[in-house]
């Protein structure tokens, strides 16, 4: 557990927020979804952890600054809770749009992977997964009884010289150029 109580308590408030009212009725689908997306923020580096946490206390105590509200998010009635996140999410401006965003998938990732939501919403998802599960188990076995082929070389492979005249220090004088003649005129006197 890494936020502290009254963070929490935004983060509940928050996940109240984006639960859909059919789910509401699972008593205990708020709690284990801030749970879990308390421990998924705990995996985050430091930085992102923090501008999480002061995007919840934004969000607490933001209304004011913003003039959307003056009362504390946590203690707004849902409708009111929702119309300050909408508020939010359309502001003009990025900086105060985007950690909300980002803190709303976050949620959005805890409570619709629970499988009161799969089953609330026709969607088992479980099921899919271990079917993808053991195809992938056989494709992995088929895969490892083939033979791979060979490795082509590559072009120009082939030395075109030896490790022995590469490393000679000696000039190496073509039979070509040996046997041209340099003009008279040309010589040195």
């Amino acid at each position: 557990m890494l936020m502290a109580r009254y963070t929490r308590r935004i983060l509940s408030a928050f996940v109240e927020e984006v639960v859909p009212p059919q789910l509401l009725d699972h008593h205990d689908l708020v709690s284990e979804s801030a749970a879990s997306v308390d421990a998924l923020i705990a995996q985050y580096p430091p930085f992102k952890r923090c501008g999480l946490v002061l995007t919840l206390y934004f969000l607490e105590w933001g209304g004011p600054i913003l003039l959307i509200g003056l009362l504390p998010f946590s203690v707004l009635p849902r409708a009111a809770r929702t119309q300050r996140v909408r508020a939010l999410l359309k502001h003009k401006l990025w900086f105060f749009r985007t950690p909300v965003k980002f803190l709303r998938i976050v949620v959005c990732l805890a409570v619709f992977s629970r499988p009161e939501a799969e089953a609330e919403f026709e969607a088992p998802r479980r099921d899919w997964r271990e079917n993808r599960k053991r195809f992938r188990a056989q494709l992995v076995k088929l895969d490892e009884s083939r033979q791979d082929p060979a490795i082509p070389q590559p072009l120009g492979s082939e030395p075109l010289c030896s490790k022995a005249d590469y490393l000679d220090a000696r000039p190496i004088a073509s039979d070509a150029l040996t046997k041209l003649s340099v003009p008279s005129e040309l010589e040195p006197n």
